[in-house]
């Protein structure tokens, strides 16, 4: 008897399993098309006929393993496997990034480490990017979160040249590093909720503003804190920054009753 182990999420998945959907996924296919071909991946089945036969008055596919031989499925436990597979056409959420590419070695998972004006160049590549598909901008975003070692950012002054190192790698181990960052920032939105909640009437704060205001708001009016800010961990600033936003709101809270 095959046991079939299918991942649970983007997190359950080895790195080969990541790069596996990576490529489906940048070819645009039918989720129910993208489901079923990681489905056989993930198990090492491969599918002899693509149609159902009847087994004992059941339906199944015929299915080879490499280790195990024939094998059958029937369509409802089929159907139940691939159902397994329904995060694959939800929102990306949090994985581990391959740990080295190359000499260039990743940057924390969470982003913990990184400091502030790295994680807002990241970020605005990552914005211009989702909008353009220009590749030179993903391998910009790579040149972020894959450094050598005693590369400092020194303010992205030599990102593009350090881009020029990740041209040549498949396209869908960059967009592994697309996949991931969208992940992160949904979870700093929610980890992070005030600075990222906007005015309060559902819309995001704009980039542009929401970096002046992460560097205003913690300078305490000394513009000569600047530089210190910028290359202070992301999470210590948006932690801070949070903090006061919210006892700000919860201020104003008690003077309105």
């Amino acid at each position: 008897m095959i046991e079939l182990k299918v991942p649970t999420s983007f997190g359950d998945c080895t790195s080969r399993q990541l790069e596996f959907l990576s490529r489906l996924l940048l070819l645009e296919l039918p989720a129910a098309d993208i489901k079923v071909r990681c489905f056989l991946s993930f198990t090492g089945l491969v599918l002899v006929k693509s149609n159902p036969a009847l087994v004992d008055g059941l339906l199944c596919y015929h299915f080879r393993h490499k280790l195990h031989g024939d094998f059958i499925l029937d369509t409802d436990r089929f159907a139940d496997m691939i159902s397994r597979l329904n995060w694959i056409d939800q929102p990306v959420t949090l994985f581990d990034l391959p740990q080295k590419i190359g000499s260039a070695q990743a940057c924390n998972s969470r982003l913990y480490g990184l400091q502030l004006d790295a994680w807002l160049m990241l970020d605005l590549l990552y914005g211009r990017y989702a909008e353009t598909k220009d590749a030179e901008l993903l391998d910009q975003m790579m040149a972020v979160v894959y450094t050598r070692p005693g590369e400092l950012f020194e303010e992205g002054k030599h990102i593009a040249r350090n881009a020029r190192r990740f041209k040549r790698i498949a396209p869908w181990k960059k967009h592994l590093v697309f996949l991931w960052y969208t992940a992160v920032k949904l979870w700093l939105m929610q980890k992070y909720y005030y600075v990222f909640a906007g005015s309060g009437s559902g819309d995001e704060t704009p980039v542009d503003e929401m970096i002046m205001g992460l560097i205003s708001s913690l300078n305490e009016g000394n513009v000569a804190n600047n530089p210190v800010i910028k290359t202070t961990d992301v999470h210590e600033v948006l932690f801070e920054l949070n903090r006061k936003i919210e006892y700000s709101k919860s201020l104003k809270s008690k003077t309105t009753k």
